[in-house]
């Protein structure tokens, strides 16, 4: 009971009429990588969260644009994605 009063995915219906943007990975080097990356298994972890929030928001009718594919914990995807968002971000804030 208290996990789901405070999952995201649970309470994804919260977020009506908000925009959204998610990203990440699923632990496999992917393009921003240098050559030679290792698999990252904090973000396979985190992989499968990022889908399934993304599966409840559509399912809940929810604009979201999802960025998910193959991809490590690193910041060069932080400030690829961070560059991807801030346009909606600024709607968002600016109105």
């Amino acid at each position: 009971m208290i996990w789901a009063a405070n999952n995201p995915t649970d309470q994804v219906w919260r977020l009506r009429g908000l925009p959204l943007y998610v990203s990440g990975g699923d632990g496999n080097p992917g393009p921003l990588d240098p050559p030679g990356t290792k698999f990252d298994p904090m973000e396979a972890i985190f992989g499968p969260m990022s889908n399934d929030f993304v599966a409840a928001g559509r399912r809940a009718g929810l604009r979201i644009t999802a960025r998910l594919g193959a991809g490590t914990h690193t910041m060069p995807y932080w400030q690829h994605h961070l560059h991807q968002s801030f346009p909606k971000l600024m709607d968002v804030i600016c109105g």
